[in-house]
């Protein structure tokens, strides 16, 4: 059984790449590999993914400002991690939507990131 903190990184993961109304495969190798070189439980987006009715992002929405939150108690080096990877999927599919973009910047600033880090 997946942990919480694992569930929240694959929501996040899954917002990322599903806020601009495509997933794309480049997309979906990106997130499995993420996740796998992040540690992170394979039962952790199978879980997510039967919670969610396969990545439904209406299902999603209503956990994200509470994963970005929970992910912000983390210590400093996790969520640089997982901010490098949010750009990473933001950017694996060629193109950067507003939507995107909108989603990682929300996630520097309740991460109190910035350039610098």
């Amino acid at each position: 059984m997946a942990t919480d903190g694992e569930k929240a990184i694959v929501r996040v993961g899954l917002a990322v790449i599903m806020i601009d109304g495509e997933v794309t495969d480049d997309e979906t190798a990106s997130l499995i590999g993420n996740l796998t070189e992040a540690g992170v439980s394979p039962d952790a987006l199978a879980e997510v993914l039967e919670e969610t009715e396969g990545g439904d992002m209406s299902l999603l929405v209503p956990r994200l400002a509470e994963d970005i939150a929970m992910i912000s108690q983390a210590s400093d080096e996790v969520k640089q991690a997982l901010f490098a990877m949010a750009v990473e999927l933001m950017v694996s599919d060629g193109e950067v939507d507003e939507n995107e973009l909108n989603l990682v910047s929300m996630m520097a600033e309740a991460w109190d990131l910035n350039a610098d880090d």
